[in-house]
């Protein structure tokens, strides 16, 4: 009898135990919703606390590698004088257009290996408005997959290694990365003239626009962000909306700032 009270107290305090850790699971997240909204970005007042994460995606069963470059069979925009400056008028770009039936951006996306890249965009509720709709006119930056799976060092703010693993952990920074990526306008690679500053779909309080400001060789640097470099461009979809393949995921914020500050109108929106 006394061995069953020793097992009733046991299980007991274990219940005890387990019901505070989430208590305090809870009132950590609480906490963290409460603080802010955890939209990452280059500027703003109220500076925001990341909690480092505790679990990570299972891997997957194989990482993609990077395709080789050019991706064939992919329509494209010709090349003619009118791209000499940024943005280029619709009918202009239409007059290059390939003779090929059209894709939409989502169609363009996944033909060339951006899967992630647009479940990004439909999870941030652009999927009607750009990546199904045959006439959006805008202009993507856009990551193949395997970009997502190379090494970050995010510390001390977060722990993951990767995007993947960020994108999962946090998905809330889905919306400024996408907004990073949109352009106004439409802008073929020949448009994209050093030192232009182009803007983007992320603004600061709903009203000043981030931009992307072209350096030499068209790198193209984020405001307050990192660095891409355009690695198969002037790509043809519907609209007409054009597509650049980057290098990398671009990042209207550094992982170095303390704290990572909040831009609490950030959003992507309908080019």
């Amino acid at each position: 009898m006394t061995g069953c009270k020793h097992i009733q107290a046991a299980v007991l305090l274990s219940i005890v135990f387990l019901s505070d850790q989430i208590g305090r699971t809870c009132a950590s997240y609480r906490s963290l919703k409460q603080d802010s909204d955890f939209v990452p970005g280059p500027s703003s007042s109220e500076g925001v606390t990341i909690l480092a994460s505790v679990y990570y995606p299972p891997p997957p069963s194989e990482i993609p590698t990077k395709p080789e470059l050019p991706i064939k069979n992919i329509p494209r925009y010709n090349r003619t004088e009118w791209y000499t400056q940024g943005p280029v008028k619709p009918s202009n770009i239409k007059k290059s257009a390939p003779s090929r039936e059209c894709m939409t951006v989502g169609d363009v996306l996944k033909a060339i290996g951006a899967d992630k890249w647009y479940d990004i965009l439909a999870d941030t509720g652009l999927k009607s408005s750009v990546l199904d709709d045959p006439k959006v006119q805008t202009t993507l930056l856009v990551p193949l997959d395997y970009t997502f799976f190379r090494e970050i060092d995010a510390t001390p703010l977060r722990n993951e290694s990767t995007m993947d693993e960020l994108v999962f952990y946090a998905p809330e920074i889905q919306r400024p990365l996408a907004g990073a990526s949109i352009l106004k306008g439409l802008w073929p690679t020949d448009s994209l003239g050093t030192s232009m500053k182009v803007p983007t779909s992320n603004t600061m309080d709903k009203v000043t626009p981030l931009y992307i400001i072209v350096e030499e060789d068209k790198v193209l640097q984020a405001q307050n962000g990192n660095a891409v470099n355009i690695l198969q461009g002037d790509i043809a979809a519907c609209g007409p909306s054009i597509i650049h393949i980057v290098d990398d995921i671009v990042l209207p914020f550094r992982f170095d700032q303390k704290p990572v500050d909040a831009v609490s109108g950030t959003q992507a929106v309908k080019p």
